[in-house]
């Protein structure tokens, strides 16, 4: 379905194989995106802040094998049409990315959103930047980004990704939400591999990445320290 208007619903797939490994036994061997916060899965609050900016279509998690059942009951709380992508081998961010294209007759642009991070989203900027583009990034200003690794933004467009540094102080981050055409991603072959590495490389280099700068505090639930820090952080973030 290609998109004719600002009206029309947007597809959302969310990156959510990860298997929170840095969590350890925070988790419980519940998958990231599901982690309870004030008695919700954490997932319900960025598709939730989204929804003020977009409207949304189907939710399209990419899942770990054996992690459906565990997104299909607890995502049975969202207004939305669900539909699971369940990945017999792990795919890599670009991998889920690809494989949620080749399968889902997805919306033309569609989203994409990494299942653990929440801070202020403009679905809409985002997919407006794609239709000109072609491919749309989230980047955010962050004291440390030395643990997501760096973006260089020139003119409103991505230039390269650095690799994570502990040394590189403040900068500019991939925040973690994406918006992208069926014909930005043609090219590619779906294979397992990295968004960051493989595919937004090679957007940058012909000038189809667009970057949309967001503002203000920014969560993602990868550590102990961060996910402890979620149920301050949401409660905040009802004022976005």
């Amino acid at each position: 379905m290609i998109l004719n208007s600002d009206t029309d619903f947007v597809d959302l797939v969310v990156l959510a194989g990860g298997a929170a490994t840095r969590l350890g036994a925070l988790s419980q061997g519940i998958p990231k995106p599901l982690l309870p916060v004030r008695g919700v899965p954490f997932l319900a609050y960025p598709i939730s802040r989204l929804a003020k900016t977009v409207r949304l279509g189907r939710i399209i998690p990419v899942v770990r094998k054996g992690t459906a059942d565990q997104f299909r009951d607890n995502l049975s709380i969202l207004p939305y049409p669900i539909r699971i992508i369940e990945e017999n081998d792990a795919m890599g961010t670009g991998g889920a990315i690809l494989s949620a294209r080749d399968g889902a007759g997805l919306s033309d642009p569609f989203l994409v959103m990494n299942g653990d991070v929440l801070f202020r989203m403009d679905g809409q900027a985002l997919v407006a930047a794609a239709r000109t583009h072609g491919a749309a990034i989230t980047a955010i200003h962050v004291p440390d980004a030395g643990r997501f690794g760096a973006l260089e933004v020139k003119g409103g467009m991505v230039g390269t990704f650095r690799e994570k540094d502990a040394n590189a102080g403040a900068g500019l981050i991939n925040a973690g939400l994406y918006a992208f055409t069926a014909e930005s991603l043609k090219r590619f072959e779906t294979r397992s591999c990295s968004f960051e590495r493989d595919i937004a490389p090679v957007l940058a280099a012909g000038g189809r990445l667009a970057a949309i700068e967001a503002t203000g505090p920014f969560l993602d639930i990868g550590t102990p320290e961060t996910l402890v820090s979620a149920e301050a952080f949401v409660r905040a973030a009802a004022s976005f």
